[in-house]
């Protein structure tokens, strides 16, 4: 089981590895990342958890990874059985995006807690943002996770390191309630305030399909 909680860079570091597949390969790349993980990334030094996620529509994957420092991050990628991990990978028709965040912000100051099998549905927005408008983004996106919202389990907000990405993460009860919320005037209102900071927006429907803990 994973955990999601607030945390500044200098506790630890969240990477989100977002992946654009062909959905006839999407299956076979949650089966590698999960089987290099458990025989892998487990065992690396600093490695807290990793947290595999498909996209209902079969063209995104992502690992909602958590590591003790960029030091221990960047040290397991170095390693020969890391660069096998990416050898795997040439089987498959996809793309990577990894951005490294922290998690400024968690709903009712909750953390949230990632299970396989779950029977939450999971959303991920991701934004990629100039940098120097990542901080308006960021309150905005603040301000509406700081509301109630019927239907949502708990949701989490992340800003890269790096200040060209914003994402949250969040669980829902189901479709029903998902599809309401989205179709409220403020949620509509909502997006037309990020469209004018954010270049571009990248909102899926997931499932959780395994985690390091499991």
């Amino acid at each position: 089981m994973g955990i999601i909680r607030a945390h500044a860079v200098s506790e630890y570091v969240t990477l989100i590895n977002l992946f654009t597949v062909n959905p006839r390969d999407q299956l076979g790349l949650t089966r590698v990342q999960l089987g290099d993980m458990y025989w892998y990334g487990k065992r690396q030094p600093g490695a807290i958890s990793a947290n595999f996620h498909r996209s209902l529509d079969g063209v995104r994957f992502f690992n909602h990874a958590q590591w003790r420092s960029m030091e221990a991050l960047e040290a397991g990628r170095r390693t020969p059985e890391f660069q096998q991990h990416l050898h795997n990978y040439r089987y498959f028709e996809m793309s990577t995006d990894p951005h490294a965040y922290e998690v400024v912000m968690t709903t009712r100051g909750q953390p949230l807690e990632i299970r396989w099998p779950s029977p939450v549905l999971v959303t991920l927005r991701v934004d990629t943002v100039e940098p120097a408008r990542q901080e308006a983004l960021v309150a905005l996106l603040r301000e509406e996770l700081e509301s109630e919202v019927a239907g949502r389990v708990g949701a989490a907000l992340h800003r890269s390191l790096d200040g060209e990405r914003v994402a949250v993460y969040s669980q829902w009860r189901g479709e029903a309630e998902l599809e309401a919320a989205l179709s409220t005037a403020g949620q509509r209102a909502l997006q037309e305030r990020a469209a004018t900071l954010a270049r571009a927006t990248d909102f899926r429907r997931y499932e959780v399909s395994g985690t390091s803990e499991d």
